[in-house]
């Protein structure tokens, strides 16, 4: 994939048809591969004026001389990690990249109902082996509840990006919410951006599932007793707005034995996460291991009882 010489400062879109990531980058005169998978079967767009622009980012401030040491750290680190997956791994470089994220933030008002289950010990006898004993169980009685939770939500993060879907934005790790800065093309410079594929409305429809699912939660934790059913829970979410942000990540898709893996490092703190082979003879090892012992302890037990 190359991306056509463009003036200084302009930038140019690369659409990938292996996982559908679009990504910008500020142009240089330079070759760029997809960062999330890899692939270099890209074409290049003219921008969109359609396209969400962003309010706000995080630079870059982990030092670049440092993430290719800590990624070739991780990729072999681990009990689990194949003795060979540094030297055998197929691996692109890493990239740094723009990821958007819509910040979202609203209200909510819930009321709930629910059936409230209280647990009691009964006492009962019974007869084994030609012996009356007497022993205990659990009982539970049920009985209905109800009430209301309001809830504030800040900062619910929508990840905009295709290459890094929403289950990916806890792997980045924290940010400092401190070091945002409005958004200026300098920023980008040296940089890849990831194009949002939602824009504002859908992203607004996802906080506000993110927020009624928290909601939910709350009212669960509200309902007394020691367990309940037929939670039922009715949210109104009020004053829901969003903007879109970048987010600093460095990516690097890399191939083990014919399969792809990803790796991404915040961009802005150096934590480091992904996915990665494991060495299947090593894990059905502690396997037969954890069931040896097992069945140690319980002979043992037998035995002394």
């Amino acid at each position: 994939m190359t991306a056509d010489t463009l003036p200084s400062g302009q930038t140019t879109s690369f659409t990938c048809q292996n996982c559908g990531a679009t990504t910008g980058a500020v142009a240089l005169g330079t070759s760029i591969q997809c960062p999330f998978c890899g692939s270099e079967h890209v074409l290049a767009g003219a921008d969109d004026p359609a396209i969400p622009k962003p309010e706000a980012l995080i630079p870059f401030s982990f030092p670049d001389q440092q993430v290719e040491t800590v990624y070739r750290q991780w990729l072999g680190e681990g009990f689990f990690r194949p003795k060979d997956v540094r030297e055998k791994a197929v691996t692109n470089k890493m990239q740094a990249v723009f990821v958007p994220v819509w910040e979202c933030r609203g209200t909510a008002e819930s009321r709930w109902t629910a059936t409230a289950g209280y647990d009691r010990e009964e006492r009962y006898t019974t007869t084994e082996n030609g012996q009356s004993v007497e022993k205990t169980r659990t009982e539970t009685d049920w009985r209905p509840a109800r009430g209301q939770h309001q809830g504030s939500y800040d900062r619910e993060l929508v990840s905009g990006s295709q290459g890094l879907p929403q289950d990916w934005l806890g792997r980045l790790g924290e940010f400092n919410w401190g070091q945002l800065v409005s958004y200026k093309p300098d920023y980008l410079f040296g940089r890849e951006v990831e194009i949002s594929s939602l824009d504002k409305t859908a992203a607004l429809q996802q906080a506000r599932s993110l927020v009624e699912a928290h909601e939910r939660d709350a009212c669960a934790a509200q309902v007394p007793g020691d367990r309940h059913r037929d939670l039922r829970v009715e949210t109104e979410v009020t004053d829901l707005t969003g903007r879109l942000l970048y987010l600093p990540a460095w990516l690097a898709a890399f191939q083990y034995n014919g399969k792809q893996y990803r790796c991404v490092v915040n961009g802005q703190s150096g934590v480091v996460k992904g996915e990665a082979p494991v060495n299947k003879v090593k894990v059905v090892g502690v396997i037969v291991a954890v069931v040896v012992i097992i069945a140690i302890i319980a002979l043992i037990v037998a035995v002394v009882s």
